[in-house]
């Protein structure tokens, strides 16, 4: 086995590189910004695809004298890489079977999501491949948490200290005295944290985010605003946290519970085992917050499949007690949690389940405007519109990243057909299932090569997991992220969380561990960084900082 997870392998990233991942996992996801600029998203992503790429540079910048540690190839890596062509590929037939009047939208947008392609998806896949597994992943201290998590309770008082702006100047609304000191004491504590940071690690760092978001979540579920003037409760009551949209963070929640499940169960530590079933405590409650139904199910997939794996089944037939001890608390959320008051829109839990019933009684016609149940019939629009894209062009579809540009034409039909179809919201920026995004983009040849990736990455991560010895915890870590990326593919079969900044980023950087542990499945390869990896990783800093 040639992958980066073999036992003997100590595959290290340099110090600096590994304080940026780690404000990649930390920083990113808690930074939001309301009203800086058009795009509330835009500060996550900015940073998240400077810090991606100056990790990238910063490992391979000894390539230029010859010092920098190679990395071997995996079996994802040639799917991965023609999905990247067919993708490019796309864009350059829509490009030519297009009018003039389309070119510069295709440009702004085929760029901007080449981008995210490049940089959120395939640096992090990149990274992932790079990041050390360590020995015993599950036994790692959690003191760095304690004072991450001690750091978002000190925000509770952020009201009582908010410098109130002298002017509408950018400096005003960036720096605050008090957030920028919290800011700074974050960084320090993520530098100590950095060093020698392993994955097991970078998981604890991803808890810790997890956790903040998730406890502000439930704070604005039940109408406590911590730190903007005014609630933000642009879907009602279903909480968005730092992440501005509920079903991002909810996302976010489904990759990391099979493995935050796992690390409770195998603690021996008393304090250790109540620390992270605190955390899952709180994973559960802020899922319920977000009300999304698509997460629920996603969340359920990811723990399940946990079990196919033969030692997790052993490690949960083991651990019984502790598993009953956690699933009680669990269970009586998901039957007590109460609704919120915030907003117009306020259901309980068993309400919005409930209202999935929905989908058998409205007639799927649409005649009557009364009867449309808007989250589903939505939905149907906008497969049905996007699926007509791709018949139109089944091999190489619309073009990557053009669904946004192109959909209003393709959905006036089911408009002028479907009366009901009138009252629900004319625009989509994504296919809401992952296949049908494909589809519709990239064709059969793109969604071929979407799903090869998928399996390949799937196969490489069993490959491992259930190779021998079976006692070797890092199997087992491997696997949970595995299922975390299992639950949230089954999510955005419904959701579009895979298109945005901090969830695709650990989804692709999950991939690239999973890839890298399977190793190479046509034999040993390595690649060495040199001034070719240097000058493309410095191109692709530069236009990320400046973009």
């Amino acid at each position: 086995m040639s992958g980066a997870a073999h036992p003997g392998q100590t595959r290290q990233l340099p110090r600096a590189a590994l304080f940026l991942l780690a404000l990649c996992q930390f920083l990113c996801p808690l930074l939001f910004f309301t009203d800086l600029t058009r795009n509330p998203y835009f500060t996550q992503i900015a940073l998240l695809n400077v810090f991606l790429t100056g990790t990238l540079l910063l490992w391979a910048l000894p390539g230029l004298s010859g010092r920098a540690s190679p990395i071997s190839s995996s079996a994802a890596d040639l799917p991965f890489a023609l999905w990247l062509l067919v993708c490019v590929l796309s864009l350059v037939k829509a490009w030519f079977s297009n009018g003039e009047f389309f070119h510069p939208s295709i440009f702004s947008e085929g760029l901007r999501n080449l981008v995210f392609l490049l940089v959120n998806c395939g640096a992090a896949y990149f990274i992932g491949r790079l990041l050390r597994l360590d020995e015993k992943p599950f036994d790692k201290t959690v003191g760095a948490v304690y004072v991450l998590l001690l750091w978002g309770a000190l925000w509770i008082i952020y009201p009582d200290l908010r410098h109130a702006p002298a002017d509408d100047g950018i400096l005003n609304r960036i720096f605050d005295p008090y957030g920028t000191v919290l800011w700074l004491l974050a960084g320090i504590v993520l530098y100590v944290f950095s060093r020698g940071m392993a994955l097991g690690d970078f998981l604890l760092l991803a808890f810790a985010a997890a956790a903040v978001a998730a406890g502000y979540g439930i704070l604005q579920f039940f109408g406590v605003e911590p730190v903007w003037p005014r609630a933000l409760n642009p879907y009602g009551s279903r909480s968005v946290s730092t992440f501005g949209n509920p079903n991002f963070l909810s996302s976010y929640l489904v990759l990391l519970l099979p493995a935050a499940l796992v690390f409770y169960l195998k603690q021996e530590r008393l304090l250790r085992k109540i620390f992270y079933a605190c955390v899952l405590l709180l994973f559960s409650a802020s899922l319920l917050c977000s009300l999304t139904r698509s997460s629920w199910l996603g969340g359920a997939c990811a723990v399940a499949s946990l079990a196919a794996l033969p030692q997790a089944r052993t490690l949960l037939w083991r651990a019984r007690k502790a598993l009953l001890a956690l699933a009680l608390p669990v269970l009586l959320l998901l039957v007590f949690w109460p609704s919120s008051s915030v907003g117009d829109y306020h259901p309980t839990v068993a309400q919005r389940v409930s209202e999935l019933q929905v989908m058998k009684h409205t007639p799927f016609t649409w005649s009557d405007e009364h009867a449309v149940y808007g989250p589903w019939h939505q939905r149907l629009l906008i497969w049905s519109a996007s699926s007509r894209m791709g018949f139109e062009s089944p091999l190489l579809g619309r073009g990557y990243g053009l669904l946004e540009l192109f959909y209003p034409f393709y959905q006036g039909p089911y408009l002028v057909a479907y009366k009901g179809a009138r009252e629900l919201r004319t625009h989509a920026n994504n296919g809401h299932n992952e296949l049908v995004e494909a589809f519709s983009q990239t064709g059969l040849l793109g969604t071929g090569m979407f799903i090869w990736l998928l399996c390949v990455i799937s196969f490489s991560a069993w490959k491992f997991s259930s190779a021998q010895p079976q006692a070797d915890d890092r199997r087992l870590f491997v696997w949970t992220l595995a299922c975390g990326m299992l639950g949230m593919l089954a999510d955005n079969m419904l959701n579009v969380s895979l298109h945005f900044a901090v969830p695709a980023f650990v989804f692709w950087l999950f991939a690239g561990v999973s890839a890298s542990a399977g190793g190479s499945l046509s034999g040993p390869g390595k690649f060495r960084p040199g001034k070719s990896a240097v000058v493309l990783f410095a191109v692709l800093f530069a236009a990320t900082s400046i973009f």
